[in-house]
This record gives structure tokens, sequence and C-alpha cells, in this order.
């Protein structure tokens, strides 16, 4: 039975490599390592399943966009590319783990080392990863988009229009900046939005030139057209 690498050992010897670089017999312990390994070239779907689960899992856990981005190019290594390695064992928790590692790893040429193997199939796992997320994302928009349905686009609506005289005209440009949906129901919201933005704006028009009858109809026609 072939003695098991353990993440423990590995990076210890990396890090040896890294911070005592004079001393070659690290760099001797490291290669002993690299050359123990038995690495697979092809990985059955089953197996790349637990591994993108594994890898998903962990960088859900992220407190924002950035720490699960990091979360997952570090589970990609861990729970990934090692798992190429038939005689690895992960030994330490992934909590535990900073994103450094993987920057040791790369730097002693032991990522590198690996894909030299099973890159071919290691890019296939990626991608898989890679689509799983987009349709967990697309899935994510299609929950979101049943609190959009037309019964509820029509409550909105009917709620705004008791409310438009507690809309301010500002309030009121905002929203239809960042109005980007194409429903029939909510362009009807839009349009009410900009007949009352207009009414809004004639009045104050109106308030600062004199009375309607001071106000020529030309001047009018530029003011809705804005």
């Amino acid at each position: 039975m072939e003695e098991k690498i353990k993440l423990s050992k590995l990076l210890n010897v990396c890090l040896r490599c890294k911070y005592e670089p004079e001393n070659q017999d690290n760099f001797q312990e490291l290669q002993n390592l690299l050359n123990q390994m038995i690495i697979r070239q092809y990985i059955p779907l089953i197996e790349k399943e637990i591994m993108i689960l594994s890898i998903i899992s962990t960088s859900e856990q992220g407190t924002d966009f950035i720490d699960s981005e990091m979360r997952l190019e570090l589970g990609k290594v861990i729970f990934g590319l090692l798992g190429y390695v038939v005689n690895f064992e992960n030994d330490i928790e992934f909590e535990t783990l900073s994103y450094g590692v993987i920057d040791t790893l790369y730097e002693l040429d032991v990522i590198d080392h690996i894909l030299e193997f099973c890159k071919k199939d290691f890019e296939r796992l990626e991608k898989m990863l890679y689509n799983t997320l987009n349709f967990s994302n697309i899935e994510k928009i299609a929950k979101m988009s049943e609190y959009l349905s037309t019964d509820k686009l029509d409550e909105v609506a009917n709620t705004l229009k008791n409310l438009k005289s507690e809309l301010t005209p500002e309030m009121l440009e905002a929203i239809k900046v960042i109005s980007t949906d194409t429903s029939p129901e909510w362009k009807e919201t839009q349009n009410m939005f900009k007949e009352f933005l207009t009414q809004n704006m004639l009045k104050k028009e109106f308030e600062t030139l004199g009375t309607p009858k001071e106000v020529k109809e030309e001047e009018v026609e530029e003011v809705k057209e804005a």
C-alpha cells in the first residue's frame, strides 16, 4: 500500500523551500514528494460531481463576492486538482487554510507538476463547475421572477397610483432612470411616472414665468418634450 502524501506534510516542505531557499535538502524532499505522487489523467463524472459540490459549498460560505471567489479558487485546488492525486490525503480543515496555500503551491511548481498529467480533464472539471454555477444563478433568477408576476406588478402599479401625491419629482425621476423592465405593466407605471413628472415640471414652470396666460404654447411643448 502506497504511502499517503498528507497536505500538512506537503505544505510544510513547500514553506521550508520558500523561506530557506539556501537549504537544498528541502528542495530534494519536495522533489521526492512530487515523484511519489500517483496522478490520474481522468476522473469519472460521479467523482467530479462530488468535487463540484464540495467546491461550491465552500464558496457559498464566503462573507462577500471577493471572499467567495477566493474560496472558490482555494476549493478548486484542495477539492479539485489535488483530488487527481490518488495517494493524497487532506488532513487539514478547509477553514484553517489561507489563500497563501495556493500561492505557495504555485510558486513551488506543485500545481504545474500535477497539471502535466491531468490538465485536459481538469479543464473539463472547471467547465462543469462554472456551468453548474451558471445554472445555479439562473435558478435563483427564476425564483426571483416569481415575485414579478403580472398580478404583483398590478398591485405595485395600483399602490404607486394611490401614493403618487406623496412622491416628489426627484423621486419620480430617479425611478424613471433605473427602470429597465419591458413588461406592459411596468411600462404603464413608467408612463404614469412621466406624466406626473411632466405635470409637476409644468406647474413649477408656470410658477416661475407667471400666470398660465403668460406662457406661450411652444414653451409648454418644450417642457413636455424635456
